[in-house]
């Protein structure tokens, strides 16, 4: 029988996931935010043969729970039929990871390095967010509340960002006042079974990532960081901070790389960042004088369109926009109270 399953999933015929795709999942869930997945509507059978993948690997988990329930649990505590994904991407091993060494997309406008941090103050702003299904049902999906405060880190001024959806805190970031570049980036997953933690140094990234419960699973990487150290980095949750400190005007233009999951796929990224024009915006917590700017994320073969409003005095973002296939989704700034960066007692 074992035999028979190994066979059928080895000779079974399936297109290659794009290798980036597990992580934009995840920090889309993360982020509360819906993936529009690319689909071939070309090749329908495409579609029939990952049915037909999906079915064996349904078969295969069932038989798992039905041995594991005849001979009880495994060594690990793992089924009889794990060793079939193990250390596969969906199921890494410990310490699979290794060096990142793929050489990053280039970006199209030159990296940002004039740029203001002593502009930079914290706050807190709290988003709204709305998703629009084929621009009729319009519904409210959740809310977000960014928060930056100044601290100090192993003796280095830095701004401490949180994130919270509802009552759950997600992600908290450091970020170095002087170059807004990240110090230490850690991510909590529901039920804190998925843990991420990024340690930065001038030039390189360390991060380990745990998944716990019955498949407890531990990667352990380290990658190069890409471009100049007068650049700034982002990851995916301290744009508010850097939008600060750049001199947005008519026609400005940049480009700065994210750090993304080193040990599941995207190491690093451009975003491209451009001011196309000027509006007025009515949100929540009020109507702001804004820039449209538009920010593209792109990979390899791939990339994803997000708008921006940016308050022309400020430079705090109001709102957001996301267009995916059927839908689009927004955040509105709700509140917001901003303060002065004052440096945190020694």
């Amino acid at each position: 029988m074992t035999k028979d399953f190994r066979v059928a999933l080895r000779e079974w015929p399936a297109p290659e996931a794009a290798s980036e795709l597990r992580e934009r999942i995840l920090m889309s869930r993360a982020g509360g935010r819906r993936v529009d997945l690319p689909v071939d509507r070309t090749a329908p059978w495409r579609l029939r043969l990952l049915i037909a993948a999906a079915a064996v690997v349904a078969i295969v988990a069932i038989a798992d729970r039905v041995q594991q329930g005849r001979d009880g649990p495994q060594e690990g505590g793992q089924g009889l039929y794990s060793h079939l994904f193990g250390g596969g991407p969906w199921s890494p091993s410990v310490g699979a990871a290794q060096e990142a060494s793929k050489v990053p997309t280039l970006p199209r406008y030159p990296l940002i390095v004039d740029f203001d941090p002593s502009g930079v103050v914290g706050g807190t702003w709290t988003y709204e967010t709305w998703t629009t299904t084929d621009d009729i049902i319009t519904g409210k999906t959740g809310s977000i509340t960014m928060s930056a405060s100044a601290v100090l880190l192993e003796g280095t001024t830095a701004w401490l960002v949180t994130t919270a959806r509802g009552a759950n805190v997600g992600d908290s970031l450091f970020v170095s006042r002087e170059t807004l570049r990240p110090l230490r980036h850690t991510i909590n997953g529901p039920k804190s079974r998925f843990h991420v933690v990024q340690r930065y140094s001038a030039d390189s990234v360390h991060e380990t990532i745990d998944w716990m419960g019955p498949n407890e699973r531990h990667l352990r990487s380290a990658a190069r960081l890409p471009g100049i150290r007068e650049a700034p980095l982002l990851t995916y949750i301290d744009l508010n901070l850097l939008a600060q400190a750049l001199p947005l005007d008519r026609d400005w233009s940049g480009s700065v790389y994210v750090v993304g999951l080193i040990s599941l796929g995207t190491r690093f990224f451009p975003i491209d960042v451009r001011v196309i024009g000027r509006d007025r915006v009515a949100v929540p917590a009020g109507t702001f004088d804004c820039w449209k700017v538009a920010v593209i994320e792109r990979h390899a073969n791939l990339e994803f369109r997000t708008l921006l409003w940016v308050n022309r005095d400020r430079h705090f973002i109001v709102k957001t926009e996301d267009k995916g296939g059927d839908f689009v989704t927004r955040s509105l700034l709700a509140t917001y109270a901003m303060t002065p960066p004052t440096p945190p007692a020694p």
